[in-house]
């Protein structure tokens, strides 16, 4: 009675298919905010990251500029709005957009080598919340 069961089951395990689902997606842990690429577009690329003011400008810095020494860089030469939408979303944290990378090193919170740029209750801070609204 074991060979029959154990053979039957042999039997009905070689007749499942094998999926293959591919590999897994790279962005598969990065949160998108409700504006999406059009507010980063509109709003985070010009207003918060490439800012006219070159002390506050993180795209073309020597940091996150091309050729910079953070992980995070942005591509300015030409400007390229997905892969820094790319980038830009793998630091944010949509379950709490204030624990964001993307917030807590320009904002001193953390180590961030370019220094205090932006803070609580202004122009920047409004920018970077309203991408999650």
């Amino acid at each position: 009675m074991r060979v029959v069961a154990a053979s039957m089951m042999m039997f009905a395990l070689a007749g499942c298919p094998t999926v293959d689902t591919g590999t897994t997606p790279s962005d598969i842990d990065t949160c998108y905010p409700k504006g999406g690429l059009p507010y980063f577009q509109a709003e985070i690329w010009p207003d918060y990251l490439h800012q006219a003011d070159p002390s506050m400008d993180c795209a073309r810095s020597s940091c996150h500029g091309g050729g910079g020494t953070s992980t995070m860089h942005f591509e300015t030469m030409p400007v390229d709005d997905n892969a820094n939408f790319q980038v830009a979303v793998s630091e944010v944290n949509c379950n709490d957009p204030l624990q964001s990378r993307l917030w807590l090193a320009p904002s001193g919170q953390i180590s961030h080598t370019g220094g205090t740029l932006y803070t609580t209750g202004g122009p920047e801070y409004d920018i970077f919340l309203g991408w999650f609204q």
